[in-house]
């Protein structure tokens, strides 16, 4: 199993939580946890997969990073990005 850990600052949680979404459904992709973390840093959406394409797939689309630990909002910072997963 693959997780992904997709760090956000200033975003609009429900955005791109419909926005992730809708990309998953439109390949099928179907991820086993998909839940987000707040804190005062910012906010991490993970997920996890249990094939590992699919996860490389979410982490490129969303610049995200995938590991085969559940991602904690405590490791390294978070990243400014826009709801279509673009670094500002």
């Amino acid at each position: 199993m693959s997780w992904v850990g997709v760090r956000y600052r200033g975003i609009a949680l429900p955005d791109i939580m419909t926005l992730m979404q809708a990309w998953l459904n439109l390949r099928g992709y179907r991820p086993n946890v998909f839940e987000y973390v707040i804190s005062g840093s910012g906010t991490l959406v993970r997920l996890q997969f249990e094939d590992g394409i699919e996860a490389a797939d979410f982490a490129e689309e969303f610049a995200g990073s995938v590991s085969d630990d559940c991602p904690c909002i405590e490791q390294a910072g978070v990243s400014q990005t826009t709801p279509s997963g673009d670094i500002k």
